[in-house]
């Protein structure tokens, strides 16, 4: 091999590292490097100072300061700069083509039968490096490397040991109250899925608590009977203003469940956000939050503190009622709409379960009754009457033609202090009278009776 063939070969090897997709093994990469280095290093130019001991260190510095690519890039780059400086040497004296005589690099990267000699060691302070009567050197890379360090599974907080507060970092991450650094988010997916979830969290609580041996990945995670689909839910609730309201969280069934994440929305303008709180039901679990603009992110898992939450896993699991899992209390801080949605914009149980979200409402309470206009009006053949309560009363509606006759009563029963406006809850005329025929044409009156309340507006009918 000649010198141009050497030189086209060291560049090729530089290039190749320094690709950002570069993500050779190190025995690959040492391999190059050696074979590229004892290829051109059959002589050393005995007047040719390369590096001393004080420059060298500096490069072993640079190697500590960078990443594992930049490491071997440094590597490449010294046994490059070596291989062009014998070369740029030596071909001014028109020397042969350098050929290895004896030993060499086995096809495994080893080392076959023959003299070496450490490269490094033959930096010194002021003594270069001579001819070789040898044609083979040996590459020492290990000071310019770190050394491999145990990796342990669950330790987030990368202190040497896995704790509930490693869990704990998990949930907090999840929901967005500190970011984990790269290193603590690869020991934190203890289920070798390629993602952080709060199942992992809950999986290494029960590795603290004694349920999982171990969380290598030669571990699976723990077997349990299949889950089905889950509904996650939010129920209408109704409010004052300026009063605190509590909106449950509902799971349809919360047997088998170890970890969840949630994110819930809500308009800022009428809500405030107070605090959250676990129901009964979450006994044993943690749980954490964030609210920012309106976006609510929450994440649970057990806590280490008892195994009740994982009793579920053992044996079959049992179907279970509806049952309240987290309470989140709101502050009606604006009314001046009837109702306001609190939305379930995002669900995950475990990993993998499917589930189904149904959001709800805070329904807010009149401070006073009032009758409102029907719509359409003028209408044919029917219309809506929408009215307000303030407090639960006991509701019918009385129309009366002009000259004051009544032509129909509309019972609507005990109803509960709130809006009755839209279309769904107004109470409906279809333009008929007591004994189903339809009315003529005209002003009609409508007389709204909740309680003591008492109201009339006027109405058309036109055909």
């Amino acid at each position: 091999m000649n010198e141009w063939e050497l030189l086209q070969r060291g560049i090729s090897l530089h290039a190749i590292l320094r690709r950002e997709d570069a993500d050779f093994g190190l025995n690959l990469t040492c391999l190059m490097a050696c074979e590229f280095t004892l290829t051109c290093t059959g002589y050393f130019s005995p007047t040719h100072l390369l590096f001393n001991r004080k420059e060298l260190a500096k490069i072993k510095e640079l190697a500590k300061m960078s990443n594992i690519n930049n490491r071997l890039m440094v590597i490449c780059s010294l046994v490059l700069i070596i291989g062009l400086a014998i070369l740029e040497s030596e071909a001014s004296q028109s020397s042969p083509n350098y050929q290895l005589e004896s030993g060499g690099i086995t096809a495994a990267g080893g080392w076959s039968s023959g003299n070496s000699r450490d490269l490094f060691s033959s930096f010194g302070p002021s003594q270069p490096i001579g001819r070789s009567e040898s044609a083979n050197y040996k590459l020492d890379v290990g000071p310019l490397l770190p050394p491999t360090e145990e990796v342990i599974w669950g330790d987030v907080s990368q202190d040497g040991s896995v704790t509930a507060f490693d869990a704990s970092m998990i949930l907090q991450h999840l929901v967005g109250i500190t970011t984990l650094p790269e290193a603590s988010l690869k020991v934190a997916d203890v289920s070798h899925n390629g993602t952080v979830t709060a199942f992992d969290a809950a999986m290494i609580l029960q590795f603290v608590v004694g349920l999982i041996d171990s969380l290598d990945e030669s571990t699976n995670a723990p077997s349990f009977s299949p889950l089905t689909r889950r509904m996650l839910s939010i129920p209408t609730v109704r409010a004052r203003s300026k009063e605190k309201v509590e909106v449950p969280l509902l799971i349809d069934n919360l047997s088998g469940i170890l970890s969840g994440e949630l994110t819930v929305m809500f308009n800022p303008d009428i809500l405030r956000f107070v605090t959250m709180s676990t129901c009964n039901a979450m006994d044993g679990f943690e749980a954490v939050s964030k609210m920012e603009k309106g976006t609510l992110k929450l994440a649970f898992a057990p806590s280490a503190e008892t195994k009740q939450p994982f009793a579920s896993l053992k044996g079959r699991l049992e179907h279970e009622r509806t049952r309240e899992i987290l309470l989140l209390e709101f502050e009606v801080i604006h009314d001046k709409t009837d109702y306001t949605e609190v939305t379930l914009e995002q669900g995950k149980l475990n990993e993998g379960v499917k589930v189904e979200l149904k959001s709800g409402r805070v329904e807010l309470i009149p401070k006073e009754t009032v009758l409102l206009q029907n719509f359409p009006n003028p209408f044919n053949p029917d219309t809506w009457i929408p009215f307000k309560l303030a407090e639960d009363e006991r509701v019918e509606i009385e129309i009366y033609e002009i000259s004051g006759r009544l032509v129909r009563k509309l019972l609507l029963g005990h109803l509960k202090a709130g809006s009755y406006t839209d279309r769904s809850r107004a109470a409906y005329w279809d333009g008929r009278d007591s004994l189903r025929q339809k009315v003529a044409s005209g002003v009609y009156f409508y007389t709204l009776q909740a309680g003591e309340f008492r109201a009339t507006r006027k109405m058309v009918v036109v055909k």
